[in-house]
Order: C-alpha cells, then sequence, then structure tokens
C-alpha cells in the first residue's frame, strides 16, 4: 500500500498529465483544416510544396522533438529528479505554444514548423509523470498506476479536442495562446504542490547508456513498442484527415469524435485494466487487445461510414489497455530503478513511429485517403505477432536456465 502523501502527490500529477494533455491536443481539431482549406495561405504555399506534405512535415515535427525529448528527459530525471525536469520542460513548453500563435498570425510556416518541434522536444515530461507513478506505487501496483496516469492522459484528450475546436471556430491562433495558458498552470501546480519523488540518484549519468541496446529482451520490446506505435500513431495523426474527407467533419465535429474515443479510453483504464488484469496476464491482453485494434482499424476503411465511425470511437478501448499493461510489463521484465529511462525509451518508440508515419502517411494521402489507416492495421498485426515469438523465446530461455539480464 501506498502511503496518504503518495496518493495526494499522484493526485497532483494526474491534474497536471491531465491538463498537460489537454492542452497539446487543443490544436488536434483545427491542424488539419488549417492546411486542407480551399483558400490558399502563406502556411499552405511555403517552398512549393504540396498542402498534404506540408501537413505531413508539421505533424512530423511534433513527434521528432519528443525523440530526442522523452529518452532525455527521462533519464536525466532518474539522475537529478522528476520536479526539476518537469518545471523547466513545461516552461519552455509555454513558450513553444506562444510562437506557434504568433507564427499562424503572420503565416509563417517555418517558424510555425520549428515552434511545433520545441514543443515536442518538452513533451517528455508525460515520460517523467509516468516514472513518478512507478516511484510512488510498489512492483505490484505498477500497472494500475500507469493506467491511473494513462486515465488522466486521455481525459486530457477527452476535454482537449472539444475546447480546440470551440477555440478554432473563433481563431486558430487563440488555440495555441490557450495551450499556452494551460501550461502556464502546470508550470505553477509543479512548484507549489509537487514534491521530489526520486530520492536517490545512484546513476553515474544523466545521460542514456547506449550499451543497454545490447541486453536483447529490451532491444526487441523497443521494437515491438515501436510496430505498435507505428499503428497506433498512423490512425491518429490521420484520422483527423479521413474525418474531414470522408466523412465530411468539420472541426468541431472532429473534436467531439475524438472527444468520445477519449471518454472511452478513460474508462477503460480506470475500470478495465484492474479487472482484465485479475483475469488474464500482461501476455495474454498484448495479445488479445493488439489483434482487436488490427482488426478495428480494417473494419474502419471497409465498412459503411456510420459503422466505419463507430468502429474508430471504439478503438479507443483497446489502445487504453495496451498503453497501461505494456509499460508494466517492460518495467517488470527489465527493472524498476531506472523506469524514467525505461518508459522514456518506450515514449520515444511512439514519436520515432509518428515521425515515419508522418512523412510516410503524407506520401500515401497523395494516393488515398485511407491508406495510412490500412498500414496501421498491418502494423499492429505485425507487432503483435513479433511479441508472441519473443515471449515464447524468452520463456524457453528461462525453463533452459539462461538468465534474463535487468537494467
Amino acid at each position: 500500500m501506498i502511503g496518504k502523501n503518495d496518493r495526494l502527490q499522484m493526485h497532483f500529477v494526474m491534474i497536471i498529465v491531465f491538463l498537460g494533455c489537454a492542452g497539446v491536443s487543443f490544436p488536434y481539431p483545427v491542424i488539419a483544416p488549417l492546411f486542407l482549406s480551399d483558400q490558399p495561405t502563406g502556411m499552405t504555399q511555403w517552398l512549393g510544396f504540396s498542402p498534404e506534405l506540408l501537413l505531413g512535415f508539421v505533424i512530423a515535427a511534433y513527434p521528432l522533438g519528443m525523440v530526442i525529448g522523452s529518452t532525455l528527459l527521462g533519464s536525466i530525471s532518474d539522475k537529478i529528479g522528476r520536479k526539476k525536469i518537469l518545471s523547466v520542460s513545461l516552461v519552455f513548453t509555454v513558450i513553444g505554444y506562444l510562437l506557434c500563435a504568433y507564427a499562424v498570425v503572420l503565416e509563417e510556416y517555418l517558424l510555425f514548423l520549428i515552434a511545433r518541434f520545441a514543443i515536442g522536444l518538452c513533451e517528455g515530461n508525460v515520460s517523467v509523470a509516468r516514472a513518478i507513478a512507478t516511484d510512488l506505487s510498489l512492483e505490484k501496483d505498477k500497472t494500475i498506476a500507469l493506467s491511473k496516469i494513462n486515465s488522466a492522459v486521455y481525459s486530457g484528450l477527452l476535454a482537449g479536442p472539444i475546447i480546440g475546436g470551440f477555440a478554432g471556430s473563433q481563431s486558430i491562433e487563440f488555440v495555441f495562446l490557450l495551450a499556452a495558458m494551460v501550461y502556464v498552470l502546470c508550470w505553477l501546480i509543479v512548484l507549489v504542490l509537487v514534491q521530489e519523488s526520486k530520492t536517490e540518484h545512484k546513476m553515474k549519468s544523466a545521460l542514456p547508456n547506449l550499451g543497454l541496446f545490447k541486453n536483447k529482451l529490451y532491444f526487441q520490446l523497443l521494437v515491438i513498442q515501436l510496430l505498435m506505435a507505428i499503428g497506433t500513431s498512423g490512425a491518429y495523426h490521420f484520422i483527423p484527415v479521413w474525418l474531414t474527407s470522408i466523412q465530411g467533419f468539420e472541426p468541431t465535429e472532429i473534436g467531439f469524435s475524438a472527444a468520445v474515443m477519449s471518454a472511452l479510453m478513460v474508462m477503460s483504464s480506470l475500470f478495465a485494466v484492474p479487472a482484465i488484469s485479475k483475469k488474464l496476464n500482461k501476455k495474454q491482453i498484448y495479445v488479445v487487445f493488439g489483434m482487436s485494434l488490427s482488426v478495428l482499424y480494417f473494419a474502419m476503411i471497409t465498412l459503411s461510414p456510420s459503422y466505419s465511425l463507430l468502429a474508430f470511437l471504439v478503438t479507443g478501448i483497446p489502445i487504453s489497455i495496451l498503453s497501461g499493461v505494456f509499460p508494466a510489463y517492460v518495467v517488470q521484465r527489465l527493472g524498476g530503478e531506472r523506469s524514467g529511462l525505461l518508459l522514456g525509451s518506450l515514449s520515444s518508440m511512439t514519436s520515432i513511429a509518428s515521425v515515419f508515419v508522418a512523412l510516410g502517411g503524407s506520401l500515401l494521402l497523395t494516393f488515398n485517403h485511407a491508406a495510412p489507416i490500412a498500414v496501421s492495421a498491418a502494423f499492429c498485426f505485425i507487432s503483435v505477432v513479433l511479441f508472441m515469438f519473443v515471449v515464447r523465446n524468452n520463456e524457453e530461455s528461462v525453463d533452459s536456465g539462461q538468465h534474463v539480464e535487468r537494467i
């Protein structure tokens, strides 16, 4: 059991994660319409690139920053503490959103692109928040603790698109100003209310140890995460395009659709993960719900518009369950002392996937607006198949008396 103060700190962290994810999802309903509008602007005519490619670059900039930020911030927090990293990264996030608003007003595409990269660089603070959750929980409670953090993530993703959709109907720059104000509030909460959770700093270096990739299981699990992240990121980033072009949705309708999916994710994280964890082990959960997600993505592009929209909404359930279970499995198998690095590495895989997806998906859009979702389904399937192969081989190694190295 965790103490009363630890529970209070967990609530503060959940509030920060909720507000941060709400802020980061404010632009979700407006970015695709910003570049796919019928009226040409300075944002859609940069260096002669097509609007689809410019949209792809913008989508890629944010996760490209996260590739660096997630692992680096998570690893540094293992060394110098979680609170310091959270507070500094939030300050720079505020600056990034202010620059986004300024770029939209001036129609300066390059400034907008750089600002999105800078925001992504600082968004590794979510992996730091997850590390705090593991610091505050016992070994057997880490799955539930991470699911609570995920419920805060999805709650933010529920509220953010709705607010962003309404704010975007007034002006797009207001969306980014609103996000900046939310992150100022997050910074104040960290400064005043959050206590340091990482009290023992035994690491010789705050930088990630590249030698960790020599750990075979660690490398394999990162590849599995990368494949699943390509699947989920591909759908997440290009579903607004699909909703705009196929369903004919406006920003407000996109926001509501994303909010409904996020509501299902919240409910799944709070209630489904604890219940399912009692009946199935983490390996079984990953296989069952990873396959379910792949089937749902295929259903989206093959069913009629009304049923495909329903399939999109239901994808929130397996995504939330996988997001709670797989990180806990990784920490359990490889050791909790460097949970910041481990969870940051998983977040980096998601970010790397988003970069590939944004660039590759924007090219696929020139052929078919449903193609990125089809590719997403295939990658989810491949991830599950590889996971089953790795688990089977790992169990055979343990049975034969081989030692599984922890980090």
